[in-house]
C-alpha cells in the first residue's frame, strides 16, 4: 500500500511520463522486501493544436514545454494562442510543485493579451501583467497576487465621441470617465470544491426499508455531482482601481434511472441546477474610494465559458450600456454599425440561475461512440449597477426592471473538459438594449477553477 501511495505521489509531480514499481520478497530474509521504482523523465516538447480558454472560445495554440529544469521539478512553458481574427495571447509561465516540501504549488505567469469585443461592445481590450499563484491540492485553495495594466484603444473614444446623440447621459459619462489605461494591483483568494456521490455502490449497504422506498419511486438517483466555488479579490495597493470583488457559483448535477413506474421515453434523465452571484464593493479595508474599470465589471450572456452564460443573449450583452446613434454629416463606420450601435458597460453585481433537464440519445446502432444529449432549459439573471441608486426606486422595482428570463431546447456533445452545444433559445423577459440570439453554438465548460 505504501509503495502504491509513493507511485501516485510521483505521478502527481508531472515530472515523469511513466511511473511503475515492482515488489519482490528478499530470499535471504522473508520479512524483508525489495521495492524498485522505474521512472521515465519527461522531455522537452513542442506542440501545435487547438485549445479552449476560460471563456469557452476555441483557438489555435503553439507551445513549448521545458520540464525538470536544472534537475528540479520545475517546468516552464511558452505559448502563443489565437482566438478568431483579433484575439490573441502570449504567455510565459514557470511552475514549481510542492515548494518547501509542502503540498503547495507555485506558478509564475507573465502574459500579454488582446481580446476583441467588437461584436458586443465595439472595443478591443489590451492587457499586460504578471501574477504569482499558490495552490493547494486539486486547486482547492488558491492565493493569487497580480499586477496588470489594462487599456482601451484611444481610437474608441474618438470614434464613439463623434456619434453620441440623445443617449443615456449617465451611461455616457460612465464610459468616458474610464481611463484609457489603468493599473490593477490585487490579492485574490479562491476556494473550489468538487464532490461526487455514486448511489449504486451504496445500495448493498442499505436497509430493506430504504431499498423498498427506492423501488417504489418513479426514478432513482444513480449519482450526483456538486461544484462549489467562491472567490474574494482585494484591489488597491497604489493602483488605479480600488474595490473588493466577490463572486460565488454552485452547480448541482444528478443522473437518474427509470424504475418500474417511470416513463418509457425518459429512461435515464439528468437534472442540472446552477446558481451564481457577484458584487463589486468599496475597499473598506484600506478605506479607499470605490473605483473600478470596465475591465472589472460583470458581463453576462452567451453560450460559451463556465460562469457567466445566459443563452438567448449575445455574449457580454446583458446590463447597462451606452446607445450610439449616427452623427449627421459623418460617414458610417463599419465597426460601429457591426455591434448594433451599443457599448455595454457591465454591472457592479449580478445573480444568475439556470435549470436544465437532459436525456442521452442512443446512437450505438449507427456505429458511433458519440453520446449526445437533448436538453430543455430555463434561465434567468439580474444585473445591477451602483448608479441605479441615484434613482428613487424600490429594490423590487430595480429587480423587475433588470431581470432577464430565457428558455429553450438544444443538443450537446461532451468533448473532454467542455460540452459542444447547439441551442435554440426564446428570451421571455429582456430590455430593448439587449442583443438577442435565437441560435447559439458554443462550448460550455464543465468546470473552470476561479
Amino acid at each position: 500500500m505504501k509503495a502504491k501511495n509513493v507511485q501516485e505521489e510521483l505521478s502527481s509531480l508531472d515530472a515523469f511520463s511513466s511511473v511503475s514499481h515492482n515488489v519482490t520478497p528478499n530470499t535471504g530474509n522473508p520479512l524483508d522486501i525489495d521495492v524498485v521504482f522505474k521512472l521515465r523523465e519527461n522531455k522537452k516538447r513542442f506542440t501545435l493544436g487547438s485549445t479552449i480558454n476560460r471563456r469557452g472560445k476555441i483557438g489555435f495554440e503553439a507551445s513549448a514545454f521545458f520540464p525538470n529544469l536544472f534537475g528540479t521539478l520545475s517546468t516552464s512553458k511558452f505559448s502563443i494562442a489565437t482566438f478568431g481574427t483579433s484575439s490573441r495571447e502570449l504567455s510565459i509561465s514557470h511552475f514549481t510543485p510542492k515548494i518547501f516540501s509542502t503540498n503547495i504549488d507555485m506558478l509564475y505567469n507573465l502574459s500579454k493579451s488582446i481580446v476583441d469585443y467588437n461584436k458586443s461592445s465595439s472595443y478591443t481590450e489590451n492587457s499586460f501583467g504578471g501574477l504569482v499563484r499558490f495552490s493547494g491540492p486539486n486547486n482547492h485553495h488558491n492565493l493569487t497576487v497580480e499586477s496588470r495594466i489594462r487599456e482601451f484603444p484611444r481610437l474608441l473614444h474618438e470614434q464613439i465621441g463623434e456619434r453620441l446623440q440623445d443617449c443615456d447621459t449617465d451611461s455616457s459619462n460612465r464610459f468616458f470617465g474610464q481611463s484609457i489605461q489603468t493599473l490593477k494591483n490585487s490579492i485574490c483568494y479562491s476556494w473550489n470544491k468538487i464532490k461526487s456521490n455514486h448511489y449504486n455502490e451504496k445500495e448493498e449497504d442499505s436497509s430493506e426499508a430504504e431499498t423498498e422506498k427506492r423501488s417504489n419511486a418513479f426514478y432513482k438517483i444513480n449519482s450526483n455531482h456538486t461544484i462549489k466555488q467562491l472567490s474574494i479579490e482585494l484591489a488597491g495597493f497604489n493602483g488605479d482601481v480600488s474595490f473588493i470583488k466577490t463572486q460565488g457559483f454552485y452547480t448541482w448535477s444528478s443522473k437518474f434511472s427509470r424504475n418500474r413506474y417511470g416513463f418509457n421515453f425518459l429512461k435515464n434523465p439528468s437534472l442540472d441546477f446552477c446558481l451564481g452571484f457577484g458584487a463589486l464593493l468599496p475597499n473598506f479595508i484600506n478605506k479607499s474610494i470605490f473605483k473600478a474599470s470596465m475591465h472589472d465589471k460583470f458581463f453576462l450572456g452567451g453560450n460559451c465559458g463556465a460562469h457567466y452564460c445566459l443563452p438567448g443573449f449575445a455574449p457580454r450583452s446583458v446590463g447597462p450600456c451606452t446607445r450610439i446613434t449616427r452623427a449627421q454629416g459623418k460617414e458610417e463606420d463599419s465597426k460601429i454599425v457591426e455591434n448594433r450601435e451599443n457599448v455595454y458597460l457591465g454591472g457592479d453585481s449580478f445573480i444568475a440561475s439556470e435549470v436544465r433537464i437532459s436525456h442521452p440519445l442512443d446512437l450505438s446502432g449507427m456505429g458511433t461512440d458519440v453520446k449526445p444529449d437533448v436538453q430543455a432549459f430555463v434561465g434567468g439573471a439580474i444585473v445591477l449597477d451602483r448608479n441605479d441608486n441615484k434613482e428613487k426606486r424600490s429594490v423590487l422595482e430595480k429587480f423587475r426592471q433588470n431581470i432577464r428570463v430565457t428558455t429553450g431546447i438544444g443538443l450537446s456533445v461532451p468533448l473532454g473538459p467542455a460540452d459542444l452545444s447547439l441551442l435554440f433559445s426564446a428570451p421571455i423577459k429582456y430590455r430593448n438594449t439587449d442583443m438577442l440570439e435565437g441560435f447559439q453554438l458554443g462550448m460550455r465548460m464543465t468546470y473552470a477553477p476561479l
